[in-house]
């Protein structure tokens, strides 16, 4: 059976061409992401190299097999180095030079000059060892867990399998290759031509996908976070909570209030007050244990969960915040601040249900406690006591900190 080498070679490079215009296009819309750019660049290179492939016979070999296949090793290069960007890490230009400089350079030696079967092992291992070094770098990635990206990793790695198994196919050909077309004519090759092809598409399909993924995640990642501290916010205090939370697990939680922070504002304006703020979330992060989460809950009240920690720790924990702060204020340089901060402190085992069935009555203990604390004159760290139970009030089924009076806060 016999191919119309020109009849699949228009249809692979129109293929191609929409292919990179979808990427470059993508780019213009998202230019925060270079790997767009670098991977459409790739396939450009692609659509150059194979042109000069399809040639074989017509142009000079140096053109159509040296040339050819040293832009095609470079199209490798640069998508390697796509990864690279979209990995954050910067490009290795001694090797998207060096890699088709030393294809070029090793076909002129006896051994691969004068044999295709020696070129195409040469070839199909410099392409391999580039197409490893892409997934070497999604692969260190990993821990930013992404259905695309094992699915880009999966079909690498397929590809790869398969150019390794291109010499055993090509291995009758001999010097037939030089016929016009033949590359694309014979029947053990165009199998090969096929699956490249679809390798391409894939893959394309599979790299935007990378990109738009990492956009959702960075859209979720934001929506958890509170813009002006930087912790978490109440969702994502939350979420990160039933992360971290374990049945059977003790567990505390700690409220945490600014003293007088109405009167901070009426002082010293809302950007007084917001960098006050700012100070306090600067305080915990530098106070808490390692594994602690730490939230602006809203307003001026915080919260900090603390993982397998008794009273005695998270007595001692809120205690450490509570002076660290209070040494600290000095720093904003505004009059009147004392920098005292009320906490209340409620601790439990975690329920069988894990944290969100116990987060509710955790969360309403620890505010009774805050509200004690207030109560009693402010800075100063309480913890809820069984006799407070009967106090408890109803919550809303969010979890959220339960509304108190707090005249004198």
């Amino acid at each position: 059976m016999f191919y119309d080498a020109m009849t699949v070679w228009y249809f692979a490079t129109f293929i191609m061409v929409v292919l990179a215009g979808v990427i470059l296009f993508s780019w213009l819309f998202m230019r925060e992401e270079p790997a767009l750019g670098w991977w459409g660049a790739a396939l450009v290179l692609v659509i150059l190299g194979l042109g000069g492939l399809i040639g074989r016979g017509t142009l000079p070999d140096f053109v159509s097999i040296e040339l050819a296949n040293a832009v095609v090793l470079l199209a490798a290069a640069v998508a390697w180095t796509g990864f690279r960007a979209f990995e954050r890490r910067l490009p290795v230009w001694f090797a998207i030079i060096g890699v088709p400089l030393a294809w070029i350079a090793l076909c002129q030696l006896p051994l691969f000059h004068s044999s295709v079967f020696n070129r195409t092992i040469l070839l199909s291992v410099m392409m391999a060892l580039v197409m490893g070094c892409a997934v070497h770098e999604l692969w260190r990635g990993r821990a930013e867990r992404m259905i695309a990206r094992t699915a880009a990793i999966a079909v690498i790695v397929g590809h790869m399998c398969l150019v390794l198994l291109r010499p055993l196919i090509v291995g009758d050909v001999g010097d037939n290759t030089s016929r016009t077309g033949m590359l694309l004519r014979d029947p053990y090759l165009a199998w090969y031509t096929h699956e490249w092809l679809a390798f391409l598409m894939i893959m394309s399909f599979t790299v935007v996908a990378l990109v738009r993924e990492r956009r959702e995640l960075s859209l979720q990642h934001a929506s958890m976070i509170d813009e002006l501290t930087g912790l978490l916010n109440r969702r994502g205090f939350m979420a990160r909570s039933v992360q971290v939370c374990h049945p059977g697990g003790m567990v505390a939680l700690l409220a945490l209030d600014l003293d007088r922070f109405k009167a901070v504002n009426d002082r010293h304006g809302h950007a007084g007050g917001d960098r006050l703020l700012v100070l306090f979330a600067d305080v915990l992060r530098a106070t808490v244990r390692a594994g602690d989460i730490v939230a602006r809950i809203g307003g001026e009240e915080f919260g900090v969960l603390m993982p397998d920690a008794g009273a005695e720790a998270a007595l001692a924990g809120a205690e450490r915040i509570r002076q660290v702060f209070r040494h600290n204020a000095h720093r904003l340089g505004m009059e009147g601040i004392d920098g005292t901060v009320s906490i209340g402190v409620a601790c439990g085992e975690m329920p069988p249900g894990g944290f969100p069935d116990s987060v509710g009555p955790l969360m309403a203990r620890a505010d009774i406690a805050l509200y004690r604390a207030k109560a009693l004159g402010r800075n100063r760290v309480e913890l809820f006591e069984a006799a407070d139970s009967a106090t408890v009030v109803p919550i809303s089924p969010s979890g959220a900190f339960p509304r108190q009076d707090r005249r004198a806060r």
